[in-house]
């Protein structure tokens, strides 16, 4: 399978997040629940940077894109992280 190449770009700024945080245990052995309430909580921050956007009295001049794409990243890799332990736990209970 070939990969698009906005997929490629997404997925190695998602990767190079993930790497900021080697020191870390990981997150295979998180709950769903946790990881949810992480993704949650992103979300929340990526509604608050854009609402600093929307409430700029020009912005089209202010500029919060980075912030944005950053938020975007973080809650991309806590969808990938619930859904890679969900994946496994069916995989280990043999529910495919």
């Amino acid at each position: 399978m070939r990969l698009r190449k906005d997929v490629v770009t997404f997925a190695k700024a998602m990767e190079g997040t993930l790497k900021q945080h080697d020191d870390r245990p990981g997150w295979e052995n998180e709950t769903e629940e946790y990881l949810i309430d992480r993704l949650e909580g992103e979300f929340k921050e990526l509604q608050e940077a854009a609402k600093l956007w929307r409430e700029t009295d020009e912005p089209h001049i202010w500029d919060n894109r980075e912030g944005i794409k950053h938020e975007l990243v973080d809650i991309a890799n806590f969808c990938m992280m619930a859904y890679c332990n969900i994946e496994r736990f069916v995989k280990r209970h043999g529910l495919e």
